[in-house]
């Protein structure tokens, strides 16, 4: 059952939650949209460490079907939290100033940035 928190509906600049396909490489944002997606599987959120631990196992699984080596599950959780971070400075003013443009400017970088491969390789 979804979290009926007071963001459930609020998706922010990258989209809705959801589930990470075992059949690409993730991205960042595919990172971030399941972050997401864990966190509202659960009645009681679940802390941040336990949300990235489940993040960083399923992002190891996709990169190990691939045969590529990776960093430790401690590195991916860094990595996480850093991105995490920079979506929650971004969302924090999301609704207040999405029509300035100096605002617009840093959206369109962060965007493009969630764009970019999630790279965990060693």
């Amino acid at each position: 059952m979804p979290n009926t928190q007071k963001n459930s509906g609020d998706f922010g600049c990258l989209g809705p939650s959801k589930e990470m396909s075992l059949l690409e490489l993730p991205t960042r944002r595919d990172i971030l949209q399941y972050f997401k997606f864990i966190q509202q599987q659960h009645l009681s959120r679940p802390s941040f460490y336990d949300a990235s631990l489940a993040v960083a196992e399923k992002v190891l699984e996709i990169w190990q079907r691939a045969s590529i080596a990776t960093v430790s599950v401690k590195r991916i959780q860094d990595m996480i939290h850093r991105e995490r971070e920079l979506e929650k400075k971004i969302n924090k003013s999301f609704t207040r100033d999405k029509e300035k443009k100096s605002f617009q400017v840093k959206l369109t970088a962060f965007i493009k940035e969630a764009n970019r491969l999630f790279d965990v390789s060693a």
